[in-house]
């Protein structure tokens, strides 16, 4: 086990993990709150107001970036990280194209999954049955 925990390759699909489901939660909280943020979803009007657009365009795409700077400058002394880039610029650089990433390797293990459920949409997946409750 301790062997995996030094391969570069896992510790960087483990920090982009993190930085995506730390994106996904800020914009859940953010949405929930702020319920001006989310897109309308009409293709003639699909912002509500200037910081909708704002918050969808700009700033969803920087969340990552921002969460994998500071996971990546937290780890950067610790066992967990790549050797070689534990300087504090190294980490930086390796922090925002994680960031970057790891929105991308969510979609591509998302496709790889349907792919093997044998469905293209989330919806053709099949539920599983759960039983009525006894009365």
């Amino acid at each position: 086990m301790d062997s995996i925990l030094k391969h570069p390759l896992f510790q960087v699909c483990v920090i982009a993990v993190c930085c995506y489901f730390l994106a996904l939660i800020t914009r859940r909280i953010f949405e929930a709150g702020f319920t001006c943020l989310k897109a309308t979803g009409d293709p003639a009007r699909p912002y509500a107001n200037t910081m909708s657009r704002w918050w969808n365009e700009v700033i969803l795409y920087a969340i990552p970036v921002v969460y994998g700077n500071i996971v990546c400058l937290v780890l950067r002394d610790t066992l967990f990280f790549p050797d070689g880039y534990q300087s504090w610029k190294a980490a930086m650089v390796l922090g925002t194209a994680i960031g970057f990433m790891s929105g991308f390797l969510y979609k591509v293990a998302k496709r790889l999954i349907l792919r093997e459920a044998g469905t293209d949409k989330e919806d053709d997946l099949p539920v599983a049955n759960v039983p009525e409750p006894p009365k």
